[in-house]
């Protein structure tokens, strides 16, 4: 018998020792909005702080001033389409061609709500009504609630998982601490967590676990009665504006089997039902690889690759319906 368990013993060692040869002990942080402390796809530059890697550039002149007898196309909405970790050249904004009597301004804003879209959007309107109004939604725009309705415990029996993973940023920050608290469950065999083969194989199924939390409370804000509350306000954009079109978001996770499918149909359905032009971008990345086209690790936006084909989808819209 002992044979066997020798082998056993042999087998678990040297795994261990693999374990601690090549793999992280840890994540790679999540540092900040725009600053990253990797640079896997080589597209950011170091910060002035010689450790972590920053987006080049400044997008202050996405919403410029107005220019007098120019037709105005206004974009709003959250950082998806500001162009949160990409560079200005290569935001959606930047790669639109527009005929010579307009002018394209990209008011949206890194962490706007559709209250303060609106606001914004009514300001704006009144420094230049905007012919055409674009208000790019994402799908933590809607009133959700449970995990996806705060930013700290949560309410309602929610765990507050999403302040970890909102399917917009993984923040590994937060997840430490959430670790500890998980790792407390296993008693007199919390010991085992400082075996790197057996925290390796638990931080992954902790991940996986609040990814199906996250996915789940998603799928449950998009079936509640609430989105027509929400496209019902969506709708009361149309007062500041001559025209009106809402462009869907997908959020950029597992886009070969995506999970929200079904509520962007029911978003688009609403939006038809109001009478509101809309492109569902959508099909445009369904499935292709989520993680291309993600900015980083830790930070699901869309990246530059993202951005120019919903550039290309949202011209193809704008030449269709000759605006401009």
């Amino acid at each position: 018998w002992w044979l066997p368990t020798l082998a056993i013993l042999v087998t678990l060692i040297l795994t261990e020792v693999g374990f601690r040869l090549f793999t992280a002990a840890h994540e790679p942080a999540h540092v900040g909005e725009q600053v990253y402390a990797t640079n896997p796809r080589g597209y950011f530059v170091p910060c002035d702080d010689g450790e972590n890697f920053c987006v080049p550039g400044s997008k202050a002149g996405q919403c410029a001033e107005p220019i007098p007898d120019k037709k105005q196309l206004l974009l709003v909405g959250d950082s998806f389409t500001y162009g949160e970790g990409v560079r200005p050249e290569d935001v959606l904004s930047a790669r639109l061609t527009l005929g010579p009597d307009w002018q394209l301004r990209n008011c949206a804003e890194a962490g706007n709500n559709l209250r303060q879209i609106k606001e914004s959007h009514a300001a704006e309107s009144a420094r230049a009504r905007p012919d055409l109004t674009i208000y790019a939604l994402v799908l933590n725009d809607l009133p959700c609630e449970g995990p996806l309705a705060t930013t700290g415990e949560g309410k309602d029996g929610a765990d507050g998982t999403d302040i970890i993973n909102d399917y917009i940023h993984f923040r590994t920050e937060n997840f430490g601490t959430y670790l500890e608290k998980r790792g407390e469950a296993w008693g007199a065999m919390s010991w085992l967590l400082n075996l790197r083969t057996v925290s390796w194989f638990y931080r992954r199924w902790v991940v996986k676990d609040i990814a199906e939390r996250t996915q789940t409370s998603y799928q449950k804000c998009l079936a509640d009665q609430r989105v027509d509350w929400f496209l019902d306000e969506v709708a009361k954009l149309q007062t500041d504006t001559g025209h009106l079109m809402v462009m869907i978001w997908p959020l950029f996770v597992d886009l070969h089997e995506y999970p929200f499918t079904a509520g962007h149909a029911r978003l688009r359905e609403g939006l038809r039902r109001k009478g509101i032009a809309h492109l569902d971008l959508l099909p445009t990345f369904a499935g292709q690889r989520a993680e291309a086209l993600q900015v980083h690790p830790t930070d699901f936006h869309p990246n530059e690759k993202a951005h120019a084909q919903a550039a290309a989808a949202l011209q193809k819209w704008l030449d269709a319906k000759s605006t401009p």
